[in-house]
């Protein structure tokens, strides 16, 4: 006989109905292409990072531009402390099996960083952010999802294919046909027959159809395959034009042509079941409607000027608001040295300009924001060492703004208000 204590315990705990009727939760392990595309990404930030140190960095002559004027500068060291956590954490993410929760907390350094100053809005460090956070917001612990249905890889492809077809579109700018791709194939042709090189200008009219057609056949199931080859062809010309072997100019985006074709080839390579419906709009993919609005819609408006042009894929494409800082001799003469090497004579008389471009890959080895806002604030730099509000001027040409005439702003050191 049992005694009193035990003999009305139950022998084996049975699970109640409500209980047995619950689903069984699947874990489940990253794929391999979702551990590939991590490291891609992973592999792209921490190295474009890695080549713009002074980008990230408080203790710089280049000035910031925060998002709201009252905003504060990280003081040295702690920028340098905060820059070497954001680069342990990326290679922690690149490590980590199920990396979502450290994702969030890169992300929310960076999106900090990133409001501190606006020259951080570089088109590479918003691709790569946005397709990290993708990773980060897809639940591994939810099974069920192959490569062709997996949201997180699908708001990838998008991002992917959007960047294509918008940094084709903005090159149908005029400066791009006049002056970027005159300048991006100077490697190439002076190798040429000098007969050949007025044909080989061709390409410039046909570039910009080319990359927005990269990102149209990525998209679909017959031309897929061939788009590929074609961004292998056109990541290979840019970087022969730009890297060691050519220019060797903007380093930083060197990494991001090679991670772009390893996105290519990791999301699209062989997959005939992808269809454009799953990209684009699959069941279950919130985000990707995030990025289907901020990727595919919005650098509708920057056409308009609505829309900043590196956030629509504007790199290399010509520069839609074109910044001139113009200064007096007697300004010039009271700039400090690492802003007066970047100053040049004009041939107007007293007057020199500043290369902001010039000054901009020096220090920080990223171009210039290419925004109004930012001219601006890079000019009032310069006014406070103005004597007189004359003495510094800041012109603006705004060309390619969809139905609307070219025109030239002009602003002195008072109506910048300082």
């Amino acid at each position: 006989m049992g005694s009193p204590l035990t003999k009305n315990l139950p022998l084996s705990k049975k699970p109640t109905r409500a209980a047995a009727e619950l689903p069984k939760q699947e874990f489940t392990r990253p794929s391999a292409t979702e551990r590939r595309l991590k490291i891609i990404i992973v592999g792209g930030l921490f190295a474009g990072m890695v080549l713009s140190p002074a980008l990230w960095l408080s203790d710089r002559s280049y000035p910031a531009t925060p998002v709201w004027p009252f905003s504060l500068s990280i003081p040295v060291p702690l920028d340098h402390l905060i820059f070497a956590v954001v680069l342990a954490m990326l290679a922690a993410i690149a490590v980590v099996t199920r990396p979502a929760k450290l994702i969030g907390l890169f992300s929310l350094f960076a999106i900090a960083l990133a409001l501190l100053d606006q020259s951080r809005w570089q088109p590479w460090f918003y691709q790569y952010l946005v397709m990290l956070i993708a990773l980060g917001l897809y639940d591994y612990s939810r099974g069920g999802h192959d490569d062709i249905h997996n949201p997180a890889l699908n708001a990838c492809r998008l991002a992917v294919a959007c960047t294509y077809f918008w940094s084709g579109l903005q090159k149908l700018q005029p400066g791009f046909r006049t002056y970027v791709f005159h300048e991006l194939t100077k490697p190439i042709t002076h190798l040429l027959p000098a007969s050949i090189v007025p044909g080989f200008n061709w390409l410039a009219m046909v570039a910009p159809f080319i990359e927005a057609g990269i990102g149209i056949g990525l998209l679909t199931r017959r031309f897929r395959t061939w788009a590929i080859f074609a961004a292998f062809g056109m990541h290979a010309f840019i970087l022969w034009a730009i890297g060691p072997l050519g220019k060797d100019w903007n380093s930083v985006v060197w990494p991001w042509n090679v991670a772009m074709l390893c996105f290519v080839t990791t999301l699209f390579w062989q997959r005939p079941r992808l269809s454009a419906r799953e990209i684009v709009w699959s069941d279950g993919g919130r985000y990707q409607k995030v990025i289907l609005l901020l990727f595919a819609l919005a650098p509708v408006l920057s056409f308009f000027n609505l829309w900043d042009g590196y956030l629509s894929s504007a790199l290399y494409s010509g520069t839609r608001n074109t910044p001139s800082i113009y200064v007096t001799n007697s300004l010039a003469d009271r700039l400090p040295k690492y802003i007066l090497q970047h100053v040049y004579v004009t041939d107007k008389p007293g007057t020199n300009a500043i290369k902001l471009m010039e000054w901009s890959i020096s220090e920080l080895n990223v171009p210039f924001y290419p925004e109004p806002r930012i001219y601006k604030n890079l000019a009032r730099y310069i006014c406070a060492y103005a004597h007189d509000p004359s003495e510094a001027k800041l012109a603006i040409k705004q060309t390619g703004v969809l139905f609307a005439p070219d025109k030239e702003l002009s602003y002195d050191c008072s109506s910048l208000g300082r």
